[in-house]
């Protein structure tokens, strides 16, 4: 891909800002929004047909810290 092989050729602090720059471009957000819009549809109708599995809210919490770099 020509993008990807002309963004090797930047040095790391351009290729921080290009990243930054795209993650905050409309079209970005438009698209992540569909995704998510997406992603709900599916657990919606997944638990409209009774596909549900019990909530651990603990194993949630631990996964977040986990995720986010938080010793417990």
């Amino acid at each position: 891909m020509e993008i990807k092989a002309a963004a090797e050729q930047v040095s790391a602090e351009d290729r921080y800002e290009l990243l930054h720059w795209l993650a905050g471009s409309e079209e970005m957000r438009r698209r992540e929004l569909e995704e998510l819009r997406r992603a709900i549809t599916v657990g919606v109708e997944q638990a409209n047909r009774g596909e549900l599995a019990p909530l651990d809210i603990e194993e949630i919490k631990t996964e977040g810290r986990r995720r986010l770099g938080i010793k417990a």
